[in-house]
């Protein structure tokens, strides 16, 4: 059973960092500022948390599990246009376009160059370990495979991000349509 106050904590924790990235870099927002905005203790933050990159971490994870629950509630078709791999990563990257078009300020921080690494590192680990789930799932005997390509992929799909970024016209997302 779940603990009502931990996702109480954890809920109040996700908006107000939305919330603060409406006005704030990322590297600006400190772990009071993100206490006072949810209205919660530091002690409780750090009770939870190490940090605030622990607690970004753990926002991605949780956006992530959206991202799961959005890719698995969409039928996945065979067809002539691809195998079934091909419509699990055209969904996780719509997914991720759609979760920056709601999110445009942590698209943002992507975009700086002064956060890019650590904004694109803990996506990076985040969609990889989404690959790498996925990929157990078909061929649980080949770990080692699976985590290459999985690395593969991921980067792949950040990078399409990236292109996505500075040029939206350059990247056709009526494709994806056929996938998702």
């Amino acid at each position: 059973m779940p603990d009502l106050r931990n996702e109480k904590t954890n809920q109040a924790l996700k908006n107000a960092f939305i919330e603060l990235l409406h006005h704030k870099n990322f590297d600006d927002i400190t772990v009071g500022q993100l206490c006072t905005q949810a209205q919660i203790r530091r002690a409780t933050f750090y009770t939870h948390f190490s940090d605030k990159y622990d607690f970004f971490s753990f926002f991605i994870r949780e956006t992530r599990k959206e991202f799961l629950n959005n890719i698995s509630n969409k039928k996945t078709t065979h067809d002539n246009h691809g195998s079934q791999s091909d419509s699990y990563y055209c969904n996780l990257f719509y997914e991720l376009i759609t979760f920056f078009d709601e999110h445009p300020n942590i698209l943002h921080h992507l975009s700086n160059p002064s956060a890019r690494s650590i904004v694109a590192d803990i996506f990076t680990e985040e969609i990889s370990r989404n690959i790498f789930t996925h990929l157990q799932e078909g061929n649980p005997d080949h770990a080692e495979k699976n985590r290459s390509l999985a690395a593969f992929y991921s980067g792949g799909i950040l990078q399409l991000i990236y292109l996505w970024i500075k040029e939206p016209a350059m990247l056709d997302l009526s494709i994806l349509e056929q996938y998702v």
